[in-house]
């Protein structure tokens, strides 16, 4: 056998030889195998009131108690309980309020892992034995900036009858007033709002007394002011170089453009220089082929760019051949959600001029509105079909 040796050392006069073989010292090693035994658990039982759903922890006695060794479950067949097994540490929490008035929640945990004793821990959410706001209707009340009327919520649950009810708001120096009868929250604004900059808005908690609170919404509009141009473009100022204005493509692919710093995106349609009237330079040109099902479609990202009231939105347009061509214009406020601003029409017939055709806007604060014009044909066309795109203006405040 072969012996290599790597170090010397004198101590205290003894000369010390180290020496290692592939036998004596292997280049792996194995982690050591532990059996996993339990012997003890932290808690025999654990109580939640009817409301509770904090966590309780569960610490487990023994060794090797890994989360893969270690088994916890319940004897129901659909747990109210969340159980999460850490190893030595199992945590509990009650997966919802208990709303049964009449009987309380109770389970047997087992935990336990192969060849070991089972330990058994009680889990128990009390009957709805307080009271239970559930719900709060409706859940928002709002005013224009006129309107002092009295309005109210009702409120249901659990146990409430007879109950004591009390009010506050998330404001210091709140903008409303309110009275309690019964399960019937009246509220008043306290004054018309003259504020032409912000809305009042708040938050409202009703609570019981002994038991839990819920909450709901009341604002009350700020004061219109003279309605100026919040946004507005004839499609003239674009990103792309002047050289490719007259190069548009009409395909499914959409495409991108932004104009007077907002982006709007379009299939079947795209900005050019091509079938412009005099003084313009470019417009968004939307086209149906011959023969073809297809819609063009026109979108906006977001127009705004503030907290906003839209009074009202126009879009200018003009069918550029005789055609049947009709648009429908339509409006979202989230992005998602597409509402019809007016009933589907034809725009006018022109080569050289269009007409603006006017809406009202959504109501309310907003901070976001986009616009989408689709272009579309209830029969099939028999030529190729072109729709003028000439512009867009928002009017509010």
């Amino acid at each position: 056998m072969k012996n290599i040796f790597i170090a010397t050392a004198i101590v205290s006069g003894i000369v010390l030889g180290a020496a290692c073989t592939k036998e004596a010292s292997p280049a792996q090693y194995e982690k050591e195998n532990i059996t996993p035994v339990l012997e003890g658990v932290s808690a025999d039982n654990l109580f939640w009131e009817c409301d509770g759903l904090e966590t309780y922890r569960i610490d487990l006695d023994g060794e090797g108690l890994v989360p893969e060794a270690v088994t916890a479950v319940t004897d129901a067949e659909n747990s109210a309980f969340y159980i999460d097994v850490n190893g030595d540490i199992i945590l509990v929490s009650p997966k919802s309020v208990n709303t049964d008035p009449q009987t309380d929640i109770e389970e047997t945990l087992s935990i336990s892992v192969t060849g070991s004793e089972t330990f058994s821990v009680s889990l128990k959410q009390s009957r709805m034995n307080k009271p239970m706001l559930l719900a709060v209707e409706p859940g928002e009340l709002k005013w224009s900036h006129d309107q002092t009327d009295t309005r109210s919520v009702t409120v249901s649950g659990l146990n409430i009858d007879g109950v004591k009810l009390s009010v506050t708001s998330d404001t210091e120096n709140s903008g409303f007033s309110w009275s309690v009868s019964g399960l019937t929250v009246d509220v008043t604004p306290e004054s018309t709002n003259t504020s032409p900059d912000a809305a009042r808005s708040e938050t409202l908690t009703i609570s019981a007394e002994g038991g839990n609170s819920i909450s709901f919404k009341v604002s009350q509009a700020r004061m219109p002011s003279e309605p100026e141009i919040l946004y507005s473009t004839s499609f003239e100022n674009t990103d792309k170089p002047e050289a490719n204005l007259p190069s548009y493509t009409f395909s499914d692919v959409p495409v991108t453009y932004t104009c007077d710093g907002k982006q709007w995106t379009m299939t079947y349609a795209d900005v050019t220089s091509q079938y412009v009237w005099t003084s313009k330079t470019s417009h968004i040109l939307a086209r149906v082929s011959n023969g073809s099902d297809q819609q063009a479609v026109i979108c906006s990202d977001n127009l705004l760019s503030d907290v906003n009231t839209i009074t009202t939105f126009s879009v200018t347009l003009a069918r550029r051949n005789n055609n049947e061509g009709w648009c429908r214009v339509e409006y979202s406020t989230d992005g998602t959600t597409w509402s019809a601003a007016g009933d589907d029409f034809q725009a006018m017939l022109s080569g050289s001029a269009a007409e603006e055709y006017e809406f009202s806007g959504p109501t309310g604060d907003i901070d976001t509105f986009m616009i989408r014009v689709t272009y579309y044909f209830k029969e099939t066309p028999s030529a190729h079909s072109f729709l003028n795109f000439e512009g867009v203006k928002i009017m509010g405040y």
